[in-house]
């Protein structure tokens, strides 16, 4: 028996499997769900360091009008509730309150954190996450998809560990520099370092950074 040549080894016989496509299928957004887009993202750009509530209220009322696919009433009713709960000067009203945006989050927690992972430790403020805990890699890796501007996040928490800040000098740097970080966080912690990491922002750091604030947690100078 000979072999088939090389001009029959992409041929199928009768008996042979039949190939198997596969399609993906594709994610068509309509004129009125591009514009709530446009219209959520320029909402958080404003809620980021504008502390006023009417923006909140704005973004809820857009969580509840969207289409059914964009909506989330659950998220628009929490942020309502931590509006109101800062609002209140009742001690009994803002127990009442905290008791029902907690079995609110309790519930949807996961979901609406997903999207960050790996961040963690995330920090709520009148409905929105405005701070989180994560590596520099990380912080650039989810900030390149899009998805850290999905929230006013202004405050990061730097959790690496391991090695000296020169060693993981380049993941800094190249948050230090990323566009999102220089236009939206405005205070920076470092889980671990010191003066090698507060030197290294203070030659890394773009002129047009909004960085105010930088702390050391578990920095403790020798005497």
């Amino acid at each position: 028996m000979t072999s088939p040549g090389p001009e029959n080894k992409n041929k199928f016989t009768a008996q042979d499997e039949p190939p198997v496509l596969f399609f993906r299928e594709a994610i068509i957004i309509t004129p009125r769900e591009q514009r709530i887009r446009e219209e959520r993202a320029a909402l958080i750009d404003r809620i980021r360091f504008n502390p006023e509530k009417s923006l909140r209220e704005a973004y809820a009322d857009l969580l509840e009008r969207s289409p059914l696919q964009m909506s989330d009433p659950a998220r628009a009713k929490f942020i309502r509730l931590q509006i109101a709960r800062c609002d209140s000067v009742s001690s009994d009203e803002k127990r009442e309150i905290l008791h029902e945006e907690q079995a609110i989050l309790r519930k949807h927690k996961a979901s609406w954190e997903s999207v960050l992972a790996p961040a963690y430790a995330c920090e709520w403020d009148r409905g929105f996450i405005s701070g989180v805990t994560l590596k520099p890699n990380d912080f650039v890796a989810l900030a390149d998809k899009g998805l850290l501007a999905l929230e006013p996040i202004s405050r990061i928490t730097n959790s690496a560990v391991g090695g000296s800040v020169e060693e993981s000098g380049a993941d800094l740097e190249r948050m230090l520099k990323h566009p999102l970080f220089r236009k939206t966080v405005s205070r920076l912690e470092f889980l671990h370092g010191g003066l090698e990491a507060a030197a290294m922002i203070q030659r890394q750091l773009p002129r047009d950074s909004v960085l105010r604030e930088v702390t050391f947690s578990n920095y403790n100078p020798e005497p």
